[in-house]
């Protein structure tokens, strides 16, 4: 990967990341430490605002995989038979298609940009009630402009309570 790929994509993460333009990233592109990027990017999963704000942990990561966790709490419940909210875990399918999709494939933004989820379902298929959650998604197909991803929210006993799926967008890169 040339200089400019790798700075353009450490510009991509660091926007995905709800974060400003940052040295550190920069300094880590420039000097080519290039596998420094996934733990910079696990490093600031848990301080996006939202992810905050709700409580949620990256678990794992791996090429075209996430699982991420919500613990139950007076902000996450509020679905039926006091279970987590179906809002709540419709953004945990968003989350976790982020989390799947962008991690150590840069070389599959070459030419392009996020340009956000284009389509997201949720199929709900029992109240989620155990005191913590996980989405677990991974990625069925990558295009140069669509991606499909596939996410399973399961209780801490492994038991289905919502089928998710996405398909998240990209645009020409514009210089």
């Amino acid at each position: 990967m040339t200089m400019e790929q790798h700075l353009r994509t450490a510009h991509v993460q660091a926007r995905l990341l709800g974060i400003k333009w940052c040295k550190e990233l920069l300094f880590t592109k420039v000097l080519g430490v290039v596998e420094e990027i996934p733990k910079l990017t696990d490093q600031y999963f848990e301080e996006i605002p939202l992810h905050k704000a709700l409580g949620v942990k990256l678990e794992k990561r791996s090429a075209d995989y996430a699982r991420i966790s919500l613990k139950s709490s007076d902000t996450t419940q509020g679905g039926v038979a006091g279970g987590i909210h179906g809002g709540v875990m419709a953004a945990l399918v968003d989350i976790a298609t982020i989390a799947a999709l962008f991690n150590t494939q840069t070389k599959d933004l070459e030419g392009y940009q996020p340009a956000g989820t284009a389509d997201l379902n949720i199929t709900y298929l029992r109240p989620a009630l155990s005191p913590i959650i996980f989405a677990e998604a991974k990625v069925v197909k990558r295009g140069k402009m669509l991606a499909m991803i596939e996410v399973d929210i399961k209780d801490d006993n492994g038991t289905l309570c919502a089928k998710g799926r996405t398909l998240y967008a990209f645009r020409k890169e514009t210089t």
